[in-house]
């Protein structure tokens, strides 16, 4: 009795451990890596690190495993059960192959055009759960070569928990009309105490060529800093007026898709406020 009475005793902390999983996650020189996405693969759960890159987890169980995403670094996925033997996770960074770089005097691209539709009318919504990505496609009006200075979006709805954003500028695969590769490999990131109404993010200094064919500039909701309703999440605004169906979804870094977007009731969809600044 004596024996089963210390093990009740014990029962909470020992289920405590089970549930709340603590760690850092840091890059090769052992830095930080703040607003790193931790998600619990079997369920819902989900964090994002904090200035220190520092995490604190709530898990449903712990025969399962956390996958840790940033889209500088490559993804990992690791058993919950080495986390808690090691509280130090670190991350390798996705250095890309890049291709013949073209030297050229930005100083010549003089005429700034606004591409997209941030200038739409905001009469709709998109209402996403931490790490799902929208991505707009947004033509090259112009049909030349530009310069993107800058990306810009509205916001409809300030949840009771307001979310962070990560910001990304894709490739278009002409063959499929669908996003593709990273052309912006920064972590470019919208603290949720920094998002308002409207937002308009500086990219010059990233020296983002413009092709020909366009881009997709996508928007991606991170975690809040602690557990919300769903309901209470970041919300964009959007056009009703686009008759074309150029966004793109996915979830987790899944596969992109298109096909269960609804149609309106006058054949338009939904598209967000989102826009690009271009010189050309």
């Amino acid at each position: 009795m004596k024996y089963i009475l210390i093990l009740l005793l014990a029962l909470p902390s020992i289920l405590l451990a089970q549930t709340t999983l603590k760690a850092v996650v840091v890059n090769s020189k052992k830095e930080p890596l703040q607003l790193t996405n931790i998600v619990q693969v079997n369920s819902n759960a989900g964090t994002i690190t904090n200035e220190d890159g520092q995490f604190i987890l709530s898990i449903a169980s712990a025969i399962d495993s956390i996958k840790i995403t940033n889209i500088a670094y490559y993804p990992k996925l690791v058993a919950i059960n080495d986390v808690q033997n090691s509280d130090t996770i670190v991350l390798s960074e996705n250095i890309q192959q890049l291709n013949d770089v073209l030297l050229r005097n930005f100083s010549n691209y003089k005429i700034t055009s606004t591409l997209g539709f941030y200038n739409y009318s905001n009469n709709g919504s998109f209402k996403l759960m931490p790490e799902s990505q929208l991505a707009v496609y947004i033509a090259n009006s112009q049909g030349k070569e530009g310069w993107i200075k800058g990306v810009s979006f509205k916001v409809k709805k300030f949840g009771k928990c307001k979310n962070s954003m990560r910001i990304r500028i894709l490739q278009m695969d002409s063959m499929k009309f669908m996003p593709a590769m990273d052309i912006l490999d920064e972590n470019v990131i919208i603290n949720s105490d920094d998002l308002k109404k409207q937002n308009h993010v500086d990219l010059s200094a990233f020296k983002i060529i413009l092709p020909k064919e366009g881009v997709f500039v996508v928007l991606e909701w991170l975690y809040p800093n602690r557990n919300c309703d769903q309901n209470m999440y970041t919300s964009l605004s959007a056009t009703l007026a686009e008759p074309a169906n150029i966004v793109w979804f996915n979830f987790r870094d899944n596969a992109w898709s298109k096909d269960k977007r609804p149609r309106l009731p006058n054949g338009n969809f939904m598209t967000p406020n989102v826009g690009l600044k271009v010189a050309y």
